[in-house]
């Protein structure tokens, strides 16, 4: 299949949606008092524990890597067979937007040998904000990356087939089967969310791998916190709709939602033990060691969580 540059579509980071919600940000954002820091309070990101749940830290810390500090987590780095890596700002994966985006494809090389993964099983989805889950096998790779049209998630159970998705705030849900060897990417963004994208990743696992929802690890990737997601209230009535209206507070006259918490909520009623459910202790709006389409607008690159069993 050939390799699909575009990212986007419907309700792409060009959409007059995702404009409207980067004004909205921006409105807020350059309220500077004189010593150029936010006049008005930013929610901690300590108070984006998640109310009478038990979910653990996926603890993200940066490690030194193809002369940059990439992203990994302590829990996936305990797994063996697992090999992973969210890359920071300042090493763009996307093939379309972004710092030096027509370079990508040599990134993409070289991280892959670094990680010891081969570069050209590399699969992705164009993304699309949706809940459509692909199947990647060895037997559709050809010579160069796979970018899948419309698609937003990606399973396996075969080995040496890597996994990618974008990020530029929107989290990436990962879930692992350690045991048996079975893996699912998903691109979950507030609009994904509201389509039950988490629940639809823990079902495609099951349907096509037997996996059962319990034996699964869920480790989500940095995205926008509670401490700077801020929403707009047709967005709030989406999200509770979705029956996921308490991840949604109101602070300092601001809409901010725990989209993280909202994924996690969502894979434990499909069945993933809390405690197995790991969120994110990184900010990409407020930690510049993350791209955010919130924080630098249009132009941003586009971090990539690839994951590979091995």
């Amino acid at each position: 299949m050939p390799l699909v540059n575009s990212l986007g579509g419907k309700y792409g980071y060009g959409s007059l949606a995702a404009k409207a919600e980067q004004a909205l940000w921006r409105r807020w954002r350059f309220r500077l008092d004189a010593r150029g820091h936010e006049a008005r309070a930013r929610l901690p990101f300590a108070e984006m524990s998640t109310e009478g749940c038990t979910y653990p830290d996926a603890a993200w810390r940066q490690t030194p890597l193809l002369h940059t500090h990439m992203w990994q987590s302590a829990v996936l780095g305990q797994m063996g067979g697992l090999k992973h890596v969210f890359t920071p700002a300042g090493y763009n994966m996307s093939m379309r937007v972004g710092p030096d985006h027509r370079r990508t494809r040599n990134r993409y090389k070289a991280l892959s040998e670094v990680i010891g993964v081969p570069f050209a099983r590399l699969t992705a989805g164009t993304q699309i904000h949706g809940t459509i889950i692909a199947v990647a096998s060895r037997s559709d790779c050809a010579d160069v990356p796979r970018f899948l049209d419309g698609v937003d998630g990606l399973v396996t159970n075969e080995r040496t087939v890597p996994l990618m998705a974008l990020s530029a705030d929107c989290p990436i849900v990962l879930l692992v089967e350690p045991i048996r060897g079975v893996l699912g990417v998903a691109h979950s963004g507030w609009r994904g969310t509201v389509a039950g994208m988490p629940g639809c990743l823990v079902r495609s696992l099951q349907e096509h791998f037997a996996v059962t929802p319990r034996d699964l690890v869920a480790v989500i990737s940095p995205g926008a916190g509670q401490c700077c997601y801020e929403i707009r209230d047709d967005v709030r009535v989406l999200v509770g709709r979705a029956g996921n209206g308490n991840r949604v507070r109101c602070h300092d006259g601001r809409l901010l939602l725990d989209l993280a918490g909202m994924i996690a909520d969502q894979l434990a009623t499909a069945g993933v033990p809390p405690s197995r459910i790991h969120l994110p202790n990184v900010c990409s709006i407020c930690n510049e060691g993350c791209y955010s389409f919130r924080r630098d607008g249009r132009g941003t690159g586009h971090a990539g969580f690839v994951a590979c069993l091995v």
